[in-house]
């Protein structure tokens, strides 16, 4: 399984300016996986934090499913606004706010994607692919 996300139209127009080529990334390595790599592939453009969460429990239970057989290879890509916060490599989703007291409620944690994706299954190797800027715009 494989999945894409591109993020263009950020809302906080003024932390985040909106981005011109993050859709056109993903869409591009998502035909190209999925047409000429025979991926099962789902993408998703302009996504809020609801919406990367969700797709993200979807990617870990297609790979739950397959324990026990011939274990798939996971393809993750983001493009969009990234963050790094503490040593923590965030990513930001389209609703992600500046002004939040406690921000990282919004933002996904690669580390967390890690984890899970290991917790799910120990044989299906993965790529995380991330194009993102890692500087921290609540400073």
């Amino acid at each position: 399984p494989t999945d894409f996300k591109g993020n263009n139209d950020y809302l906080d127009e003024r932390a985040l300016p909106k981005l011109t080529k993050s859709v056109n990334n993903a869409h591009d390595i998502h035909e190209l996986l999925k047409t000429a790599g025979g991926f099962q592939s789902t993408l998703l453009v302009d996504a809020t934090q609801a919406e990367t969460r969700m797709e993200l429990k979807n990617l870990f239970e297609s790979v739950r499913k397959c324990t026990g057989k011939e274990p798939p290879i996971v393809v993750l890509f983001f493009s969009g606004h990234g963050t790094d916060v503490d040593n923590t490599q965030l990513l930001l989703p389209v609703d992600s706010s500046m002004e939040s007291a406690t921000p990282r409620h919004i933002l996904v944690d690669v580390d967390e994607i890690v984890a899970e994706l290991n917790s799910v299954s120990t044989d299906a190797p993965f790529i995380l692919l991330v194009d993102a800027c890692r500087e921290d715009p609540y400073n």
